[in-house]
C-alpha cells in the first residue's frame, strides 16, 4: 500500500485427517469460495494469511474479484470477504466500487480494510481526501498491530497529514512496523536515522535498517543505501555501490534514485561517463513528476554535445553479487 514512507505473525496451521476424510468424501478437497477469495486477496499480514497472502500489486485483479463475488454471494455479512473483495477492485482501478465495502468492513473491525481505506483518505486516492480520519482508521488498525497500518500512522505523524507532524511518534510507528518486518517501514526508519528526525542522527542503524529493506527489494531501501555510498555516510564514498543501489531502485520506477542513477552516469562516478544515458534517466525520472529531474534535464539538453563530460570511474572494490 504504498506512499512516500509512504506496512501479526503468528503461523496458523490446521491440520485434518486428510486420510480418512479422502476416504470418505473426494470432494472434501474442493477449496470453499472463502478460501479461494482469501488466496486471491488477501494480505500476508493478515493473521493466518501469512504464507498466502500477497501484496496488493500482486493481485490478479479481475481472478480476485470473480472469486471473491462469489464468496460474499454465500456470505454476505462476511467482513473479511468484503474486504477482500474491496481490495481486487482498489487493485483494479475500481476505488469506487472499493470504498462502500471498505467503509463496512472497518466499521467491523477488518484492520486491512481500515488501513486501505485510510490510506485512500490520506491521499485523496479514489476517494475524498479527508486526512484527519484516515489517521484515525490507520491508528485503530495500527493499535490492532496490523504492521501495514503502524507504517500508514508513522507516514501521516512523519509528514503532518490528518495528525500534528511528531516525528518521535513517526519513528515509534516506524519502528513497530519495523519489527514485525515491513520492508518499507524499515527503510523508513533508516531514513529517519540517516536524517536524524525524531532521534538522534546514527548512520550505522541507518544503514542497517537500510539493508534490510532493500534485500528484501524495497526501491526506499535501495535509494537510501545509495545516498549512503554516494555521499560517505559513515562509510567510505562508494561510488559504484551507489551505482549499484540507484540502479536497483530506478529498474523499479522510483524516480529519486533514477534522477540520482542519471547524476552519476552525466559525471562518470561509478559508471562509464554516458550523456545519453544521463538524459534518457532524468527524462524519466521528470515524466514521473520529479522536479529536480526536470532541472537536470533542461540543464543538460542545453548544454553543448562535445562538451566532456567525465568523472574518473570509482573501482568495482565493494561489492561480489
Amino acid at each position: 500500500m504504498g506512499l512516500p514512507r509512504l506496512s501479526c505473525r503468528i503461523v496458523r496451521r490446521i491440520i485434518a485427517p486428510l486420510a480418512l476424510v479422502a476416504l470418505l468424501s473426494p470432494s472434501a478437497f474442493a477449496q470453499s469460495t472463502h478460501e479461494t477469495c482469501s488466496a486471491e486477496a488477501a494480505s500476508q499480514w493478515e493473521a493466518g494469511y501469512e504464507s498466502t497472502g500477497r501484496d496488493t500489486w500482486q493481485i490478479d485483479a479481475p481472478t480476485a474479484i470473480e472469486a471473491c463475488k462469489a464468496a460474499l454471494a454465500e456470505t454476505p455479512e462476511a467482513s473479511d470477504v468484503k474486504a477482500w473483495l474491496a481490495r481486487a477492485y482498489y487493485a483494479g482501478g475500481q476505488a469506487a466500487l472499493a470504498i462502500p465495502l471498505l467503509e463496512e468492513a472497518a466499521a467491523a473491525g477488518n484492520a486491512m480494510a481500515a488501513t486501505l481505506y485510510g490510506q485512500m483518505l490520506i491521499s485523496g486516492e479514489g476517494a475524498g481526501q479527508d486526512a484527519a480520519r484516515g489517521a484515525e482508521l490507520a491508528r485503530v488498525a495500527a493499535e490492532a498491530g496490523f504492521a501495514p497500518a503502524q507504517n500508514l500512522l508513522g507516514m501521516a505523524y512523519d509528514v503532518g497529514e490528518g495528525v500534528v507532524q511528531d516525528h518521535r511518534e513517526a519513528v515509534r510507528w516506524y519502528r513497530a512496523a519495523a519489527e514485525q518486518g515491513l520492508a518499507r517501514a524499515e527503510a523508513n526508519l533508516g531514513l529517519m536515522y540517516l536524517d536524524g528526525l525524531g532521534l538522534d542522527q546514527d548512520y550505522v542503524a541507518a544503514a542497517a535498517w537500510l539493508q534490510r529493506a532493500a534485500d528484501a527489494g524495497d526501491v526506499r531501501g535501495q535509494h537510501g543505501l545509495g545516498r549512503i555510498y554516494e555521499q560517505g555516510l559513515g562509510t567510505p564514498v562508494d561510488y559504484y555501490l551507489a551505482a549499484d543501489f540507484y540502479q536497483r531502485a530506478a529498474d523499479q520506477g522510483d524516480m529519486e534514485a533514477q534522477n540520482d542513477l542519471g547524476h552519476l552516469y552525466e559525471a562518470g562516478l561509478g559508471v562509464d561517463a554516458d550523456r545519453d544515458k544521463a538524459i534518457e534517466l532524468y527524462r524519466l525520472s521528470a515524466e514521473a513528476g520529479y522536479q529536480p529531474a526536470r532541472d537536470n534535464l533542461d540543464r543538460l539538453q542545453a548544454a553543448p554535445a562535445e562538451e566532456p563530460l567525465g568523472g574518473k570511474v570509482y573501482p568495482p572494490s565493494k561489492i561480489d553479487n
